[in-house]
């Protein structure tokens, strides 16, 4: 599944979650100001919270010894059939959601067009010391961020005092925040009907909010009340701007005679958004990666996580010896007995090829399966510059594939391997993938695996190579 719809799926499952708490939990109190930090809390975190990295509350790795595990592909070929995930189908799914995101989004901008010219036809105006622009024919009033606009020759004195009351609580309180960032939600997730009626409900709320403060300037309840009747009827359809009016007239003049809400239901706002984010991220997390966080498995790069005892370093070849195979360490051939007895702290880069990459480079018909090391002392020598520059080559001089960074502490004699970690850049036939895609790699569709690190992984890659790359190359 690509990034960008898991991504969209955690987004929306969060937004369903969150709106669902409000729905049961929250809708009918009268505490207006946090049921307004409540909604723009779930909105700013169902947005965020999918990009997080939780991975490190998971579980905590055990001290890694300084053993590394060289995988050794099978050099003989073997062929299996493996399934190819129906790509074109997500293509399509993310075509579908970039359409409706690019309706939603220019819907967003005509209201914001619309508002532009009603605020270039308006004119400074003031009453009783209360600053508006003021509007020409028959449009309702409303606020947009911190300024009022209302045609005063629509509505009586008591009328005003009401109207203006209203939209300086939008105004001063910057309501219009919570309007633009339902609206931005909406254009990603235009196809989830929690986010509108997530939108409805934060708009609904600062209406709520707004009345409130309205009473307590002490206008007149029933005064106030007919007041929102009769500018009910003056609509201004323009979902950007905070309208003095709304289609749900009842439910505002419902809970303003409404009972105030006991306090000890103020608890419920200190324990509601931590228990919706952990329910997301049990629901979110699949069984592969509690399984990876658990155990720390890594088929692709076979990393182990051990009690380190003793300090004995090593290098292990997984897989056995293998006719075929051929050993360089510091560009001179050596055998695996040799390889084994490497003190992993000192390996600066690892080389891994097969087959005709292997051949090519040593010039030998037998070679199955090729392994260059190079130490951080021996990097310099002329042997092991002269066969890089020979690597340079034949991976058309775009140098040093991928590399990582070794860690190294005390080490087990029972053989530990080195945790390759999120960090670390990956690289797929020239092309980046993810911590997750690397993992999902069919090591018997592996042709060749380059490892680099330290200064020279920065050098090529720059800031991204800081934690080292690995660099696998597939037999397509």
């Amino acid at each position: 599944m690509p990034a960008a719809i898991l991504y969209l799926l955690k987004v929306n499952l969060l937004v369903l979650l969150f709106y669902i708490a409000y729905w049961v939990l929250l809708r009918k109190l009268t505490f207006y100001t946090y049921n307004r930090y409540f909604l723009l809390g779930s909105l700013l975190l169902s947005a965020v919270f999918p990009l997080l990295d939780l991975s490190y509350f998971y579980a905590q790795p055990s001290q890694l010894g300084a053993e590394i595990i060289i995988l050794m592909p099978d050099w003989a070929g073997n062929t299996y059939p493996v399934q190819q995930e129906p790509r074109e189908y997500w293509g399509w799914l993310m075509l579908v959601c970039a359409l409706g995101s690019a309706v939603v989004a220019v819907r967003f901008i005509l209201q914001f067009v619309s508002f532009w010219q009603l605020h270039k036809n308006s004119e400074p105006a003031s009453w009783e010391g209360q600053c508006f622009r003021k509007l020409q024919g028959e449009v309702g009033p409303f606020s947009f961020w911190r300024t009022i606009y209302l045609n005063p020759k629509q509505h009586t004195i008591q009328e005003l005092q009401a109207l203006l009351l209203h939209e300086k609580a939008h105004a001063d309180q910057l309501h219009s925040l919570d309007i633009i960032l339902s609206q931005l939600l909406m254009i990603g997730c235009w196809f989830n009907p929690a986010v509108w009626l997530l939108q409805r409900d934060v708009r609904q709320n600062l209406e709520f909010i707004a009345d409130q403060q309205v009473l307590q300037q002490g206008l007149e309840r029933k005064a106030y009340q007919y007041s929102l009747v009769r500018v009910s009827t003056q609509l201004l359809d323009n979902n950007l701007v905070m309208s003095f009016n709304f289609n749900h007239i009842k439910n505002r003049i419902a809970m303003m005679n409404k009972t105030k809400s006991n306090s000890l239901h103020k608890l419920k706002y200190l324990f509601l958004p931590p228990s919706v984010l952990v329910l997301a991220l049990v629901v979110t997390t699949s069984k592969a990666e509690v399984d990876l966080m658990t155990q720390g498995l890594n088929q692709s790069i076979n990393e182990e996580l051990q009690d380190t005892t003793s300090k004995k370093s090593s290098v292990t070849i997984v897989g056995g010896e293998q006719d075929g195979v051929v050993y360089y360490l510091d560009g001179k051939r050596t055998d695996a007995d040799k390889i084994k007895s490497i003190n992993p702290d000192q390996i600066e880069k690892v080389d891994v090829l097969k087959g005709e990459r292997a051949q090519s480079l040593i010039g030998a018909e037998e070679v199955k399966g090729l392994v260059v090391i190079t130490t951080k002392a021996g990097k310099n020598s002329s042997e092991a510059q002269s066969l890089q520059k020979k690597l340079d080559a034949l991976q058309g001089g775009t140098g040093k594939s991928s590399s990582f960074n070794f860690s190294y502490e005390n080490t087990s004699d029972s053989g530990t391997a080195i945790q390759v970690g999120r960090d670390v850049l990956y690289l797929l036939d020239d092309k980046e993938i993810s911590y997750e895609e690397m993992k999902a790699i069919d090591p018997n569709n592996i042709a060749s695996v380059d490892v680099v690190k330290n200064k020279e992984a920065v050098e090529k890659y720059g800031e991204k190579g800081k934690n080292g790359v690995v660099h696998i190359k597939t037999k397509n």
